[in-house]
């Protein structure tokens, strides 16, 4: 479903109440708090708008992925577990160059590949932030998109605050928006494998609508020459 025939979908419910907006935020919240008390949570609060979409669709990605390993076999063909794991493998890789590329481009040692150790109080105090979301990863590939989306995040904000020089942080700000569009599209691959429903996810229209312009630019820069 496209993001524009979701928005017509969406204007046909009825819509919620002041009431029924703050009832359904109290048990979101207090669904954060519950699952932030599992050791494997992952607590993420993203600032830049590629990163709250890539959140988002991780989410729909991790449900994708588990459910294929567990029908391995089954209802599934191993060779299409495996096609699927090497894709979420590609994908990760892709995360870490482009991790590398901001990074370089920032001069910001935060978010070079190590990580600081959060502890259960302060996973608490971001769980709390209704900004927040609060992540179990039910499989290894889930969990390393979410600790890249932990070190991408602040780097983009970063850029952003200090560049002086738009036009040579073109680059790395067009390959993150890039990368997540890919990974909408990867994901939206592996619901269909394990046979899952796939919603386009909120926000997305926007980055795509950001990179659009530059790709006709190089397609008519490309027939020019």
């Amino acid at each position: 479903m496209s993001e524009a025939a979701a928005e017509v979908k969406a204007r046909e419910r009825p819509h919620p109440t002041k009431e029924e907006r703050h009832a359904t935020a109290e048990r979101v919240q207090a669904r954060k708090m519950r699952q932030v008390e599992d050791p494997s949570s992952i607590v993420l609060d993203p600032k830049s708008r590629e990163c709250h979409v890539l959140v988002r669709v991780m989410f729909v990605f991790n449900r994708a992925v588990v459910k294929i390993r567990m029908k391995a076999g089954l209802s599934i063909p191993t060779d299409k577990v495996d096609e699927s794991l090497r894709q979420a493998e590609e994908f990760d890789q892709r995360l870490v160059l482009l991790t590398g590329m901001l990074s370089e481009m920032s001069s910001n040692p935060y978010g070079t590949g190590s990580y600081q150790y959060e502890t259960p109080e302060m996973k608490r105090l971001l769980a709390a932030k209704r900004s927040s979301y609060v992540f179990i990863p039910g499989t290894e590939e889930s969990k390393k998109v979410a600790m890249h989306i932990k070190r991408i995040d602040p780097l983009l904000q970063y850029i952003r605050k200090t560049c002086t020089d738009f036009e040579r942080a073109a680059a790395p700000i067009n390959r993150a928006i890039q990368t997540v569009i890919d990974f909408n599209s990867l994901t939206q691959q592996l619901t269909k494998t394990a046979r899952l429903k796939y919603e386009y996810t909120k926000g997305l229209l926007a980055l795509e609508n950001a990179i659009a312009p530059k790709r006709v630019s190089a397609a008519e820069s490309a027939v020019e020459q």
